[in-house]
């Protein structure tokens, strides 16, 4: 286990169960699904037709500030930094902006404005294109909007993992308060769907076939997810000194390429752990077939496939976030623990692995 902590004293969420932690932590508890038909778009002729959509709302509502046109990765992202903001009581009014940086995960980037734009710029050639659709499509677009918004000059990472993304973005933050970089990181990662995303994880057979939201359950395959989640972490010392009340304490966040996603996920967990036996794990399970099975290979080999006492699959009330799934993993893991408890959150793609370690209250 890395031997930094950071302490957590925000957290916010965007996703198909509303903008609350609240609402997406009632749901969990509830078994409530939120898997429903696609809407945003016609579904490819005899392809999937699922997904967990986020319904529509007015960004204006949340900033302080009107925004242009966004693509909704940066709006879902933008919302969430504002929850986690106001959760974490306004610390860009108490911290030096030098020394509070942004670590932002995305697995795909704001796909609608590249699809947007390229259809454009295909039909009407580049003298007749909106040059602002240019800018949406730049995938560090969000942290660096998120910078400007709240005056935030520390360290800027968009991080690229595959579906692990948002771990990654955890893990990036971390280091940065490790290092003395940042003493407060805002971090987290969004997803937004479109057509090109959907008919690309459908054609690349990661999509369930389910013929209805109701019949997810007995087919194999992953339900595509949509949202934001962000993280307020702050040094110990840094959150003590402002006399910030911390929500919990992020002890490790790792990743790991996974040329052997079960080896990789072993490995990750290992180190994540290191040793502390978990109340809770939040499993990166989504239907899709091997990634399951490289998962229960993983604790198997561990020793953990029976002995972890609650396990909590969020694709299953949400979706699969992609690089948007840990930092909200990491949020809900804090509202179903009781204070002292622990939680494993887990992250696994085709490519990736990755474990983070949370405990509810003081550090472990």
């Amino acid at each position: 286990m890395p031997s930094y902590k950071a302490t957590i004293t925000g957290a916010g969420v965007v996703c198909a169960s509303g903008h609350t932690f609240y609402d997406l932590s009632r749901s969990v508890v509830g078994e409530t699904s939120h898997v429903d038909w696609v809407t945003r778009f016609e579904p490819p002729e005899d392809g999937p037709v699922v997904a967990c959509e986020v319904d529509d709302y007015d960004l204006s509502t949340v900033l302080e500030s009107r925004k242009s046109r966004l693509d909704p990765a940066q709006s879902h992202f933008m919302a969430a930094c504002r929850y986690a903001l106001d959760a974490a009581g306004a610390p860009q009014a108490h911290i030096d902006a030098d020394a509070i940086g942004i670590a932002y995960g995305t697995s795909f980037g704001p796909t609608r404005s590249v699809e947007e734009y390229s259809e454009r710029l295909a039909e009407k050639g580049a003298r007749y294109v909106n040059p602002i659709g240019f800018t949406n499509a730049y995938i560090n677009a969000a942290p660096s909007l998120a910078a400007i918004e709240w005056s935030m000059r520390g360290p800027n990472h968009t991080v690229c993992a595959g579906w692990v993304s948002g771990m990654a973005a955890l893990e990036a933050a971390m280091l940065s308060i490790a290092t003395g970089a940042a003493r407060a990181m805002l971090a987290g990662g969004s997803e937004a769907l479109s057509e090109m995303l959907y008919r690309g994880l459908a054609e690349a057979g990661y999509v369930s076939m389910a013929e209805s939201p109701e019949a997810v359950g007995s087919h194999e395959g992953l339900v595509p997810g949509e949202g934001g989640g962000a993280l307020f972490l702050e040094a110990p010392e840094e959150a003590a000194r402002r006399g910030a009340e911390g929500m919990g304490t992020l002890s490790a966040a790792v990743t790991r390429v996974a040329t052997d996603p079960s080896a990789a996920y072993e490995w990750a967990i290992c180190e994540a752990l290191g040793g502390t036996k978990p109340n809770l794990y939040l499993s990166p399970a989504n239907g899709y077939a091997p990634l399951v099975a490289a998962e229960r290979e993983a604790l198997e080999r561990l020793g953990l496939a029976t002995s972890l006492p609650w396990q909590v699959r969020l694709a299953d009330t949400v979706g699969e976030l992609f690089g948007a799934a840990a930092p909200v993993a990491v949020g809900l893991a804090l509202h179903l623990l009781q204070p002292g408890e622990s939680a494993l959150v887990g992250a696994l793609g085709p490519l990736h692995a990755g474990a983070a370690l949370v405990q509810r209250g003081g550090a472990i």
